[in-house]
């Protein structure tokens, strides 16, 4: 499944696979946690909740999945 959406989102943006947590939660965590593990993306996040909070990666971020603020770092 993780496949199939790396495959058909090469381009995803973190705005994009924050949109993908309100559809598919699993997919989203594992999206992110590949794209990390990858070095395919970094990012750090502002928190504007504590609610729906879930880590990714071991803990290298956290994800409200309604409403955080997202930041891409070069």
């Amino acid at each position: 499944m993780i496949k199939h959406f790396l495959q058909n989102h090469p381009g995803a943006t973190l705005h994009q696979i924050a949109e993908l947590c309100h559809q598919d939660y699993e997919l989203a965590n594992m999206a992110l946690s590949h794209w990390q593990e990858n070095g395919h993306i970094k990012h750090t996040c502002r928190k504007l909740s504590n609610r729906h909070c879930f880590k990714t990666c071991q803990g290298c971020a956290t994800i409200d999945i309604d409403e955080y603020h997202w930041v891409e770092k070069p």
